[in-house]
């Protein structure tokens, strides 16, 4: 199984603090000619447990509807920070392991 990742801020909604969607016509275009029924959302404005638990509950179904998609997964930066290893170093926090490998 493939995994397809979106990102949130300037890809689907303007950023955390304003939660307006954007580029809907394009998202939904992807989705349609890539044939995309489960996604992971992968975004540095969850980053945290707070954030993520934001997400569940207030953004993840309102953006299964929108979006016609399931939403199969969220980590949060923390947990990131905490399962990845980079050139055989663990970061020392999530602000670290942006810095050194940034937002890919």
């Amino acid at each position: 199984m493939n995994n397809h990742f979106f990102d949130l801020e300037d890809t689907i909604i303007d950023s955390w603090q304003n939660q307006t969607l954007v580029n809907v016509h394009k998202v939904r275009k992807y989705i349609s000619d890539n044939n995309i029924k489960d996604v992971v959302i992968f975004s540095a404005a969850v980053w945290n447990d707070k954030d993520k638990n934001h997400f569940n509950t207030t953004m993840k179904v309102w953006l299964e509807d929108v979006f016609g998609i399931n939403i199969i997964g969220c980590p949060s930066m923390t947990e990131v920070w905490k399962t990845t290893c980079w050139r055989g170093c663990a970061f020392e926090s999530v602000g670290e392991m942006i810095a050194l490998i940034g937002k890919r």
